[in-house]
């Protein structure tokens, strides 16, 4: 029997579970371990409507080094929280934070008085590309040689890849994300 309210699930308990499309995994960054890229900096904002608060996007990525601008685009106070990088702090109506994002990985973002809206900055150690909505990257310009290509999506395990980079030629490296995925992708 099908669940009431349109979930993508059959049983009762999952009527709230939308199914994922893990062909598109929505947001995920693509980096390869190397020279720092020129520190770049990512912006995220709080808004609201009437139904909902939610942070826009809900992660952003930056190069290590760079700094997260967080701004608050609606009529109330929020108070924002990033563990990772000892950040707790109100902001009011139009109040923004900046905040530098020294070490390279995931940094959670939490919206302590909305405790179910949640995103983040993920800081990428070396040259980076976020995935497009058809799930393809981009690296370009980088040094020849071996190195360690990553993945990183917010749900999914992280995939990691070694790779030989060739001087002025165009590479078409495909990655698979999902459970057990990573340790497939490690051992190429």
């Amino acid at each position: 029997m099908p669940a009431k309210g349109g979930g993508a699930y059959s049983d009762r308990r999952m009527v709230d579970v939308e199914l994922v499309d893990y062909a598109r995994p929505g947001f995920a960054v693509v980096w390869l371990d190397g020279p720092a890229e020129p520190a770049s900096g990512a912006r995220l904002a709080i808004r609201a409507n009437e139904f909902e608060t939610r942070l826009e996007p809900a992660w952003a990525a930056l190069s290590a080094g760079g700094t997260l601008d967080v701004t608050n685009l609606t009529r109330e106070t929020h108070t924002v929280s990033c563990p990772s990088l000892g950040v707790v702090k109100k902001l009011a109506p139009g109040e923004q934070l900046s905040v530098r994002v020294p070490e390279s990985g995931s940094h959670p973002l939490f919206l302590l008085d909305r405790p179910q809206i949640e995103g983040g900055v993920f800081a990428a150690g070396g040259p980076f590309s976020v995935l497009t909505t058809s799930g393809r990257y981009e690296l370009r310009d980088l040094a020849p040689g071996t190195a360690r290509l990553h993945v990183w999506h917010p749900r999914l395990p992280p995939v990691e890849r070694r790779v030989e980079v060739l001087a002025d030629q165009v590479q078409e490296i495909d990655l698979e994300m999902g459970v057990g995925h990573g340790q497939e992708e490690a051992s190429r």
